[in-house]
């Protein structure tokens, strides 16, 4: 990292956004504040916010990151340099560097001086979703973790050939942390005629906010509607999770959440065939050699005429983040998902 004064900019401006834009952008980032650090192993405070690290997964950009959540110098430059000077200390034993700053105004303002310092940009969108539930979803399988790290080992393997055995391992196994970040947490597959599980990803439901991740296909199984079955299941799995779950049907039990959460709303369809027919790949911001940034479904079925939307209210609240810069917002907001913030993560490596 060069060690040159950075660039001063203009004072940061805060926005006002929409107020029902403003209270879903609360709840998604109290959701993510929340997951990252029950699953981290330890969380530091940083300028601005606080850091998650894993130890067991060094290698993990997502599991050991900082996360700017204000602006910890009204100054962009000034705020710059305590994140960089942060980032230095906090992940000092870490190969690589990651700061994700929530706000985009903030992240903008910062931008040209972390670029001037060596790190790398990338964007992504908080969607939220506001169209109407499929009344009969599409099978999907819940994939327990025996059946799923085989299958996140192959996808690794696939997208970085080559990485050391170990980084690969890292990568596939980490998802266990995932279990400790929400009361609920599932993930489901699609699979392909030979039996091969073609697509998958997670489901994370927690304080009436779910969050669908890592939406990955294969690229062996990509152009064949997988991501859209699969999408489409999960929405009404979400859709029953939050408006009540048993004891019985939460794996996470233990955390004991089990009031009902009232869903309402209006918008699109989904599973509209004017939808593309490729496939998103893995939208999640972790791992060695992956991309920053972004974000399965069960045999449950929503209730008769049950919809969902975003909006200020006690509603429920489905979300995904999706990568600015990559076609698959494209395929989101076919399905009903519609962008509300935008967020910023820096990347040195």
């Amino acid at each position: 990292m060069p060690d040159t004064p950075l660039s001063r900019g203009p004072r940061i401006a805060v926005a006002s956004p929409a107020p029902h834009e403003a209270d879903d952008l609360a709840r998604v980032l109290g959701f993510l504040h929340g997951f990252a650090r029950r699953r981290a192993s330890r969380v530091l405070p940083a300028p601005g916010g606080f850091a998650v690290l894993d130890d067991r997964y060094p290698g993990s950009y997502d599991d050991n990151k900082l996360i700017v959540t204000t602006a910890p110098d009204p100054d962009p430059g000034r705020a710059t340099e305590l994140l960089l000077k942060a980032a230095d200390e906090l992940l000092a034993t870490r190969a690589h560097r990651l700061i994700c700053v929530d706000d985009d105004r903030l992240g903008t303002a910062c931008a040209p001086a972390f670029e001037d310092a060596g790190y790398e940009r990338e964007t992504t969108f908080v969607m939220t979703y506001h169209g109407e539930l499929p009344e009969s979803p599409p099978p999907v399988e819940r994939l327990e973790l025996s059946e799923l790290i085989p299958v996140l080992r192959r996808d690794w393997r696939q997208t970085l050939p080559q990485a050391p055995d170990d980084v690969i391992e890292g990568l596939a196994r980490r998802v266990e942390t995932r279990l400790d970040g929400a009361d609920v947490v599932r993930f489901y597959g699609v699979r392909a005629p030979d039996g091969e599980v073609a697509a998958r990803a997670d489901l994370y439901v927690h304080g009436g906010v779910a969050q669908i991740e890592n939406v990955f296909t294969s690229p062996a199984h990509r152009g064949s509607g997988h991501a859209r079955t699969l999408m489409t299941a999960l929405l009404a799995e979400a859709a029953t999770l939050l408006s009540g779950t048993s004891p019985a049907d939460t794996p996470n039990a233990r955390h004991g959440k089990t009031e009902g959460i009232p869903i309402a709303g209006t918008g699109e369809p989904v599973g509209s065939p004017t939808a593309g027919a490729g496939q998103p790949v893995e939208n999640s911001a972790a791992g060695a050699g992956e991309p920053v940034g972004y974000s399965p479904a069960g045999a449950g079925e929503p209730g008769e005429n049950t919809e969902v939307k975003t909006g200020s209210g006690t509603g429920g609240l489905i979300f995904l983040l999706a990568d600015a810069d990559d076609w698959p917002h494209q395929f989101y907001r076919r399905l009903g998902f519609t962008p509300v913030a935008r967020t910023h993560a820096f990347l040195h490596t």
